[in-house]
């Protein structure tokens, strides 16, 4: 290393020098020279890698690393670290040394709970345009002749060792390991995680291309999201905020993806990550963070149940609301409902999310799954100083008679076409997992048996709210009380088309033992009429639609006026206890 060191100019001054050797790495010597002022690091890959299990690779990986930071610089100027000098014989060179002062590594951060999905967007968005550059450059094609390094280093001790782990899982992971290996679309890093990427004042600086090949783009992708998932575990206070940095990483990369249809890598990408999800705990290069075995378990139990039935991808679900269910009067649980509004929109902006206004008022967002949207709507909660499920509850419109065809309903982003227990399920496991109050129109509107099925497994302390399912119709809310479909009826004045229709659909639902909410619609003006039907019908409930668009202000406003003319105690609200999740 001396000679070539002095070789390339950059060690005259042999005994003043000094080397220090830098820990993480498992794959490579590296160390830190300061000589002749000024300081660099050196890097020399290992024929067998420091890990328990025996795992060894080509040593030619050194030459493709230097390649990649090459190329990832000359796309993304300051991506990488510049190369000073390379010895293709000793399978070594120096590049620049980063000082840990202004270039801090995203793993350390994220381990304190530093989640930055502005960081994360940014990280994104460069890998894609790296992959989008060298997909369309034969010239950097053809400085990527291999292709058995990235199987040494990543496809074996990942996909076929975890297959050896899981038999019963054999033919999904060889089935990934075979797909991975057999596409050469672009350059690929090979090994993107938090771990080899520094946030610096300038934008992320990708580290550690030791596995750089031609390969599936995808891979990269899948291979960095993967991290966001395990931190969750590591630093569980902080889990929304990494669900948000996968989420903006992932939708930020895909704006950038134009060398094949992004659907078609994001699907790539989303059947890989239970796959590397579960080779990172028994894989040969498992995780050293997570150690405790119910720990290592929720892994496994995750990972083997996507790898059977994949992760959704896009949303399908109509509406995410909220309800201040803590709140003690009106101005209150508007104060509070602002606050979240205002803190979702933060959110998604930073990041990247955000496509514009709804129909009703509401966020228009650009996200990449169902669940996405209930992850952001916990963090918008929190962030606005609130308690989820305390303070303020998640309410959703499903709308699932918009996506039910020919007797299935088609979830398609997911990938994915289920009958009806498949949705209920689904949709089961939401009330379970976040603090669900009200669900409307959970499945289609011609299934009234399911609805039925439904109504009882959400139990009582859930609002199954019919809207197209009974229309504000007396007689429907009769038909489907008697088949104990539902248990809330949306009471809409312009639905039903007279007033006298509409009291009458709120008397029904009164009578069969119904919540009932006053309800707006699309298409609304800035009339404030129903505000007073349901104050003066004493309905507790009341939905308009978001905070913006002038005919929703409108309605909310016309509600503060009501309460401030009632008198002292005149905006208060119906106690908790006497809703059904009180």
């Amino acid at each position: 290393m001396l000679r070539s060191l002095q070789g390339h100019g950059l060690l005259e001054d042999v005994e003043g020098a000094s080397f220090e050797v830098l820990t993480g790495g498992v794959s490579s010597d590296i160390w830190k020279v300061s000589a002749d002022g000024r300081v660099y690091c050196v890097k020399r890959a290992l024929p067998k890698l420091k890990v328990a299990a025996d795992w060894f690779a080509p040593v030619e990986r050194n030459r493709f690393e230097v390649a990649w930071y090459r190329i990832a610089n000359r796309i993304m100027p300051g991506s990488a670290p510049r190369i000073l000098a390379h010895d293709d014989e000793a399978m070594l060179f120096a590049m620049d040394y980063l000082d840990p002062q202004t270039h801090k590594l995203w793993k350390t951060e994220l381990r304190d709970g530093h989640a930055d999905a502005k960081q994360a967007a940014r990280a994104g968005s460069v890998l894609g345009r790296i992959h989008s550059q060298a997909a369309n450059d034969d010239g950097v094609k053809a400085q990527f002749p291999r292709t058995d390094i990235f199987q040494a280093i990543r496809l074996e001790p990942y996909l076929e060792a975890t297959a050896d782990r899981h038999t019963d899982l054999r033919r999904q992971l060889l089935a990934l390991r075979r797909r991975t290996a057999g596409i050469a679309r672009t350059m690929i890093h090979g090994d993107v995680s938090p771990k080899n990427i520094l946030l610096g004042p300038d934008g992320p600086v990708f580290l550690d291309a030791e596995c750089a090949c031609l390969g599936d783009p995808a891979f990269d992708m899948a291979f960095c999201l993967n991290h966001f998932l395990l931190k969750c575990l590591w630093t569980p206070s902080a889990q929304h905020d990494f669900i948000a940095c996968f989420e903006a990483m992932a939708s930020s990369y895909l704006n950038a993806v134009d060398w094949e249809d992004n659907d078609i890598v994001e699907q790539r990408a989303a059947s890989l990550l239970p796959a590397l999800f579960l080779a990172r705990v028994n894989g040969k290069s498992p995780v050293e963070y997570i150690t405790n075995e119910g720990d290592k378990d929720k892994v496994r139990h995750c990972a083997r149940a996507l790898l059977f039935d994949p992760p959704a991808r896009l949303i399908d679900v109509q509406d995410f609301m909220v309800i201040a269910v803590g709140a003690d009067c009106y101005a209150q649980a508007l104060e509070w409902t602002a606050e979240v509004y205002l803190a979702a929109g933060r959110l998604m902006q930073d990041a990247g999310l955000l496509q514009g206004v709804a129909d009703e008022g509401g966020f228009w967002p650009a996200f990449d799954a169902n669940e996405q949207a209930l992850d952001f709507l916990m963090r918008a909660i929190e962030r606005a100083g609130l308690t989820p499920g305390e303070d303020v509850a998640i309410s959703l419109d499903i709308a699932a008679t918009d996506f039910y065809q020919d007797g299935h309903y088609q979830l398609s982003k997911d990938g994915k076409i289920v009958d009806a227990q498949g949705l209920a399920e689904m949709l089961l496991r939401w009330l379970e997992r976040y603090p669900i109050v009200a669900i409307e129109d959970p499945l289609g509107e011609d299934d009234t048996r399911a609805m039925a099925q439904f109504t009882k497994a959400a139990g009582d302390a859930i609002e199954v709210v019919a809207d197209d399912f009974v229309c504000t119709s007396a007689a429907h809310i009769q038909a489907a009380a008697a088949e104990g479909a539902c248990n809330t009826a949306l009471i809409k004045p312009n639905q039903a088309g007279t007033l006298s229709e509409t009291k009458a659909a709120l008397e029904a639902s009164r009578k069969a033992g119904w919540e009932a909410i006053v309800s707006a619609r699309s298409g609304e003006t800035e009339d404030t009429t129903i505000v007073h039907l349901a104050v003066g019908w004493g309905v507790k409930q009341l939905k308009v639609g978001s905070f913006a668009r002038s005919e929703r202000m409108a309605k909310w406003n016309e509600g503060l006026r009501i309460a401030a003319s009632l008198g002292p105690g005149g905006g208060m609200l119906s106690p908790r206890q006497s809703f059904p999740w009180g």
